[in-house]
């Protein structure tokens, strides 16, 4: 018998108990390693690592396998080899789009009032124009904004720019022009992966919306731009709430409110305070889509999931470079280099790229999700799948 401080174990039991760890020490391993050959198509491991992995994807090579590949190829000597690859890459993106396009025979009506106020920006030095699509990219952009045009400060949000606002208040017609004869820069990412970034970040991955402090939110308002607790409670988690009837409706009398609660109006921040503990703000995923599903329906879908064609209108503007947020470090190095633009290697060569593993992660959402709902999510983002050759994961 073997004493410990607080328990004893028969030293006829310890082999056992040994056996018992290692043998779930395996299995959890195993259950770490994503058998992404289940979930990814060959159109997706092709797009984050290229034809030659497509051969180990045919083979089933494990993720450990083709990351080693990996490491073998960014050896030194494969750097030409690699911006050939980019290069080709960002060509076949332009000609899809510009292919689409050409057989289009009723297209949809551009925005172009928003998507100038909302998302086009300007290396304004340099002749470039970037359409910044929230959740796919756009903090890595607003980055490189500030730097290149050496502002505006952190403490002001970006669509504050004065030199943009300047260019932007003149006649829409001098402004389209110049944007035209500009070069054009949008960034995208797989559409089921891009709500998926949109729920951890919003809605807190599932978990309990923070409560408000005070404190916190004044020094982060003077600090930097930015949305704050009672922004979100009304963007995002009331709107979410109602659509899932998770808001009862007498709740205005509990609060103080005379008449009843409007997700729509945006209140003071003591009736979202008032709100809080009574409604224990939580949204799963599954309530997240179909609060996205009913945002479209009411024709006002938020601006971090709104589609691509609607956000960046690429069959009105010719976008000469279509970067992906799965291969963003290889693309901004390229479009870098091709357009003068001072390159930070710390962001270009960059922490966003998504991995196969990263990817594998994304699509287990969707696991739980019923069939209808998924197909309307895919209605809902058919064209985006289609203009940027994206493809859904296997069983969806």
């Amino acid at each position: 018998m073997i004493e410990f401080r607080y328990f004893r174990i028969p030293i006829c039991r310890i082999p056992f108990v040994v056996i018992l760890l290692i043998c779930l020490w395996v299995f959890l391993l195993r259950e770490k390693e994503p058998n992404f050959l289940n979930v990814l198509d060959k159109d997706t491991v092709m797009r984050l690592y290229g034809e030659k992995w497509i051969t180990a994807y045919n083979e089933t090579k494990s993720v450990e396998a083709i990351a080693s590949d990996i490491t073998r190829t960014n050896s030194p000597g494969s750097e030409g080899k690699s911006l050939k690859a980019t290069e080709s890459r960002l060509t076949e993106r332009r000609e899809r789009i510009l292919e689409i396009c050409r057989n289009k025979t009723k297209w949809f009506s551009c925005p172009f009032h928003g998507v100038l106020k909302f998302n086009d920006y300007f290396f304004h030095d340099y002749n470039v124009t970037i359409c910044s699509i929230a959740k796919a990219g756009s903090s890595t952009w607003r980055y490189h904004l500030r730097r290149v045009n050496n502002g505006p400060p952190f403490n002001i949000p970006i669509y504050k720019d004065a030199i943009r606002n300047a260019f932007l208040d003149r006649p829409l017609e001098n402004v389209i022009r110049d944007i035209n004869i500009s070069s054009k820069i949008i960034t995208v990412r797989h559409p089921l992966t891009r709500l998926v970034s949109a729920y951890r970040n919003k809605y807190k991955d599932g978990k309990m919306m923070p409560a408000n402090r005070p404190r916190q939110e004044n020094i982060k308002r003077k600090r930097q731009s930015g949305s704050y607790w009672d922004d979100r409670f009304y963007q995002f988690w009331l709107p979410a709430l109602f659509a899932n009837n998770k808001v009862p409706a007498d709740i205005h009398t509990r609060i103080g409110l005379k008449e009843p609660l409007n997700p729509k109006t945006k209140y003071k921040v003591w009736v979202y305070e008032a709100l809080y503990p009574i409604l224990k703000p939580r949204i799963t995923f599954i309530q997240f889509l179909r609060y996205v599903v009913k945002t479209f329906e009411d024709n006002n879908p938020d601006a971090h999931w709104r589609s691509y064609y609607m956000a960046c209108c690429p069959c009105h503007f010719d976008y000469e470079y279509i970067t992906q947020v799965e291969t963003l470090s290889e693309d901004l190095e390229f479009v870098f280099n091709q357009l003068g633009l001072p390159s930070d290697p710390d962001v270009s060569m960059n922490q966003y790229r998504k991995t196969v593993e990263d990817i594998y992660r994304d699509y287990q959402y969707y696991k739980r999700v019923p069939q209808s709902l998924k197909r309307e999510i895919y209605r809902l983002y058919k064209t985006d799948m289609d203009f940027f050759g994206y493809n859904l994961p296997k069983n969806f």
